[in-house]
């Protein structure tokens, strides 16, 4: 009963659902996340999708770019968020099949694997208001994140966007 499932976490007045096809052994263009992603859409609630290899867990990958750009062309969510900027240690093909998409993009686990000249490669592509600043602790250091940030060749707004300004747009609190 997933769309009454869904109705009860727009109820409860939570912003959104993660998805983790890897560990849920589908998927990400299978017609059940499909329809999952499509009606919690029409609900106007956040899906969180992991993205890309998860280092615990066999092949295959189950969110690989690929996939994604099937699900985004068909169902245009207005409100997905794809882990780890596109797809965790698949940045190229992140790139190559994800970064013009009109989807968010989270930096969880990305600073401190991914080379800085890849992130801003992506960075000029993606839509920057679409990246919003993780780290997805403990498998990756708040702070070392942050420094990370920090560190980037970008201007102080586009700092401040991903920081936090990008999020509070995305939840409606800014």
């Amino acid at each position: 009963d997933y769309k009454g499932q869904l109705r009860t976490i727009k109820e409860m007045g939570l912003p959104g659902i993660k998805l983790h096809p890897d560990y849920q052994g589908v998927m990400i263009d299978d017609i059940r996340y499909m329809n999952i992603i499509e009606y919690a859409s029409e609900l106007d609630l956040i899906v969180l999708t992991h993205a890309g290899v998860d280092s615990g867990l066999p092949y295959p990958i189950h969110c690989p770019p690929d996939k994604m750009r099937k699900v985004i062309d068909k169902l245009k969510p207005e409100k997905l968020v794809v882990a780890h900027y596109g797809g965790w240690k698949q940045w190229e093909l992140a790139y190559e099949y994800l970064a013009d998409a009109d989807v968010y993009f989270d930096t969880a686990v990305t600073f401190g694997y991914l080379e800085q000249e890849m992130f801003l490669k992506m960075w000029e592509k993606v839509n920057k208001e679409k990246v919003l600043f993780a780290s997805d602790s403990p498998w990756s250091e708040p702070a070392m994140a942050l420094s990370k940030v920090r560190e980037l060749p970008i201007s102080p707004k586009e700092k401040d966007d991903l920081l936090g300004n990008n999020a509070k747009k995305l939840l409606g609190i800014l």
